[in-house]
């Protein structure tokens, strides 16, 4: 109703309710703001027609204490009603008038009808059910944590349709008649704001996506960096091509400064401007530089500047990363299994020139083959090894 004009013609639907009440009686706790007015609204239908449409007005304090009060309900046409509406505002929001006042509350309680036989279904609110909603950690959406997933949209929902792990995130556009409401997810509801904290110089966002358009829909993913609270860097990937299984993406990260960001937000959305369908959009497993197909092999070898060597290779208990270099630059050092899964951070940090020695232990680790990849300020190394 907040923001329209037409006198509750906006509501549709309604409980069933077959009577016509002339009364409406019910008891009440509130205190109201000055200024201020609380609403109880009644709008009854007869097939979809309105028969009787009533705002009732409550202001003042009641003191902490319930009082019982009564609303005579007036009709615009003969017989019974099929449905009913009924609802409570401790404000008016009718009004619009921002900020609205939140000292103001209305406690509601046995609601029941006079002349009739029929009375309001859960009048006295005491039977419950209880709905599970499923909500996605650090990230933010529409209708997030909200009480009723049945009656609310929510663009994001949890799928076992995954890559990796036990879930995958399903976003979903909705475009009905009167508008469209896009599929989005943002590690910030702030628009352009940090989201998260970061350690390093982060070159790539990776992960794995679905794609299903409609009505050529386009899917975006961007990724952006900060420095206290300045954008320092930014990447975005987008397509309207079908994908039917999950395919890999890569967003390479431009930076225009040289430092190292604090910060990131992520942006994903099911359509690129205004939704043109009911497009859904699958994503898992994203990473910051972990995507193995984008790192080719020794792409620093024996630099002036870095100098990198693992040994043993192969190995079964212990393997010394050691690296010398001549500028202070900050280094990364990450291991992956061969699915691309980032199974240790070794180091995150800045370096001074010099040489060091980092020990990787192979506890934890099952035979096979892994990778581990150097981030050395904007390049890349990558190193091939085996555990026996």
């Amino acid at each position: 109703m907040g923001g329209t004009n037409d006198e509750g013609n906006t509501f549709s639907g309604g409980t069933p309710y077959n009577a016509r009440p002339d009364t409406m009686k019910g008891c009440f706790n509130y205190s109201i703001q000055d200024n201020d007015t609380a609403f109880v609204f009644l709008i009854l239908k007869k097939q979809g027609t309105e028969i009787s449409k009533n705002w009732f007005k409550i202001s003042g304090n009641s003191s902490g204490n319930y009082v019982d009060m009564k609303f005579p309900i007036t009709y615009t046409s003969a017989g019974n009603a099929d449905s009913l509406i009924l609802g409570f505002v401790s404000t008016n929001f009718r009004n619009m008038i921002l900020p609205l006042p939140i000292a103001s509350y209305l406690i509601v309680d046995n609601i029941r009808f006079k002349g009739t036989t029929e009375n309001i279904p859960n009048n006295d609110f005491e039977n419950w059910i209880t709905n599970l909603v499923y909500s996605l950690d650090n990230w933010w959406y529409p209708n997030k944590n909200t009480p009723d997933p049945i009656d609310s949209y929510i663009p994001v929902t949890q799928t076992t349709d995954k890559q990796h792990g036990n879930y995958a995130a399903l976003i979903q556009n909705l475009t009905y008649p009167d508008g469209t409401i896009p599929g989005f997810i943002s590690t910030s509801q702030q628009g352009f704001d940090p989201g998260f904290s970061v350690l390093g110089r982060h070159q790539s966002l990776t992960g794995y996506y679905k794609f299903l358009p409609e009505n050529n829909d386009t899917m975006v993913i961007y990724i952006y960096m900060y420095k206290n609270h300045n954008m320092i860097g930014w990447g975005n990937f987008q397509t309207s091509a079908e994908k039917t299984i999950y395919t890999p993406f890569f967003i390479k990260i431009q930076y225009n400064d040289t430092v190292v960001p604090d910060s990131g937000q992520i942006n994903v959305q099911a359509s690129w401007n205004r939704p043109l369908g009911n497009s859904r959009l699958y994503i898992d497993n994203l990473n910051f530089d972990g995507y193995l197909a984008e790192i080719k092999e020794s792409v620093i070898t024996n630099d002036d500047n870095f100098n990198v060597n693992i040994f043993p290779n192969p190995f079964n208990e212990n393997a010394t990363v050691s690296f010398t270099m001549n500028q202070k630059k900050n280094v990364i050092i990450r291991l992956f299994d061969i699915s691309g899964k980032q199974i240790a951070l070794l180091s995150n940090g800045l370096y001074k020139p010099g040489m060091y020695k980092i020990n990787l232990s192979a506890s934890g680790l099952g035979k096979g083959f892994y990778l581990c990849v150097i981030n050395y300020g904007d390049q890349v190394i990558s190193r091939k090894l085996i555990v026996y």
